[in-house]
């Protein structure tokens, strides 16, 4: 088996409305509830994949009743027509915004060939940031079981050989398109086209798995996500004989393959604030480095800031702040902190909480993580996030994990 495989993807039928169905990824706006409340009001009564899916906003309420919840209405928009085959294909999807279009192409990865792990050194698909054990198991809770598999993962490839997505966008024409609406709650505008023919497929697989023998393939989002497929799949596959294990539909997820060399991808830096700390936190970070040439804000609440000064290289200054912090957290048990896009929606924050701090972590040279990733491993976690928050990806197609 290879790589890569063919999906057999599934999408809404047509009396379906676009705009309900399609919701951001689980894990965005994980502080503003109301984000999310907004939401569940405007696709109420629609099919939504707000319904196969349970936003980490909420995961204060989590309970068993809703992954069963979950898992029915998974079931039933099967049952009912909501969901139809559009065959075995790959989409090329095209993200605009409102200053740059996003290219990305809908393929299914063998997650044998995917590992997680900080120490994994022959995986052909990697981590480009650390995996939190500990927030696996819920994901992968909701997983079990589950008849369809939702994405929001983002794969990147480094593609300066064959431009291989920019060449399809080019004949676009040729290709069905299967979708084409405006995201809501600011995400942009999305379109799909439906390549079914099988020399243009042969060929693109093959130019991706040549590429990914010079450089391996990094989760660039979703990396929990797709971690969680690999616990259940292991699970699964444990059970298997091994005739059975080469071709279960669990054995495959479904992933968006983006190129980091689209120079309109936009790379952005996630912050982070941090809940329930005193000066000696911030006394202790400022302290960190003070000869450092890179500074960074601080924020606190009644809009006062600070600075803290860094490692000159962006890679080396999110390192050192985030060890600082998890060091901190560890012997602070009451700290808490959440990962924030966006400036103003960090300031915004910091200055409707108490006792917090907000950090403005460095933005990445993109050029720069396959390298990095190449030579030590994956970064801290939530070290980058391709765009900003309601930039993030939307779910949208759907696969089957069962047969």
């Amino acid at each position: 088996m290879g790589l890569l495989q063919v999906p057999e993807i599934y999408l809404p039928n047509g009396k379906v409305n676009l705009k309900n169905w399609a919701v951001i990824a689980c894990d965005q706006f994980t502080s503003e509830r109301e984000y999310w409340d907004n939401l569940k009001r405007d696709v109420i009564g629609s099919p939504s994949t707000l319904n196969l899916i349970y936003p980490e906003a909420y995961l204060s309420d989590f309970s068993k009743e809703k992954i069963s919840e979950i898992h029915e209405n998974m079931n039933n928009y099967l049952k009912d027509g909501t969901l139809v085959s559009h065959g075995k294909c790959l989409i090329l999807v095209e993200r605009r915004f409102a200053s740059y279009t996003r290219l990305g192409l809908m393929v299914s990865v063998d997650l044998d060939l995917y590992d997680y792990r900080k120490d994994n050194t022959k995986a052909l698909i990697r981590p480009s940031e650390a995996t939190v054990i500990e927030r696996l198991p819920i994901r992968a809770e909701i997983k079990t079981g589950a008849s369809l598999d939702l994405p929001h993962i983002i794969l990147l490839m480094n593609d300066r050989k064959y431009d291989l997505l920019n060449k399809l966008y080019d004949n676009r024409v040729f290709y069905e398109k299967i979708y084409d609406f405006e995201l809501n709650q600011g995400g942009g505008h999305i379109a799909g086209y439906k390549i079914t023919d099988k020399e243009t497929i042969h060929r693109v697989l093959k130019e991706l798995e040549d590429l990914n023998k010079t450089t391996k393939f990094l989760v660039g989002d979703g990396n929990h996500s797709l971690a969680a497929a690999k616990m259940c799949w292991e699970n699964t596959r444990s059970k298997l004989k091994f005739w059975q294990k080469k071709k279960h539909p669990a054995r495959y997820a479904l992933v968006e393959l983006e190129d980091v060399n689209d120079k309109k991808m936009v790379i952005e830096p996630i912050h982070r604030i941090l809940f329930h700390v005193n000066d000696e936190f911030v006394t202790g970070l400022q302290k960190m480095c003070p000869k450092g040439k890179r500074i960074q804000k601080l924020h606190f609440p009644n809009n006062k800031t600070g600075e803290v000064h860094l490692p000159e290289n962006s890679v080396e200054a999110i390192c050192a702040l985030q060890n600082y912090i998890d060091e901190f957290i560890k012997t602070h048990k009451t700290v808490e902190i959440d990962y924030i896009h966006n400036e103003k929606n960090l300031i915004d924050l910091v200055n409707t909480s108490d006792e917090c701090v907000g950090i403005e972590f460095p933005q990445i040279d993109k050029n720069e993580l396959f390298s990095y990733v190449g030579k030590n491993g994956p970064m801290p976690r939530k070290s980058f996030s391709i765009g900003k928050a309601e930039e993030k990806r939307y779910y949208l197609e759907a696969k089957k994990l069962v047969k």
